[in-house]
């Protein structure tokens, strides 16, 4: 719930991230294009948290 509050400490955050991105471009004409990319995580941003960063 939104209203719900966890306390965290900012302390054992990782302040690097190391990632694998990939991506995809279509030219459909000389000015129109259409581009997707993918950027996954591979490191946790948090010791005690199993999640890992992902951008599309």
């Amino acid at each position: 719930m939104v209203s719900q509050r966890n306390s965290f400490s900012l302390g054992d955050t990782q302040t690097f991230d190391f990632a694998l991105a990939g991506g995809l471009s279509y030219k459909i004409t000389k000015e129109v294009f259409v581009s997707g990319r993918y950027l996954a995580g591979l490191t946790e941003p948090k010791r005690e948290v199993d999640i890992k960063n992902a951008v599309v």
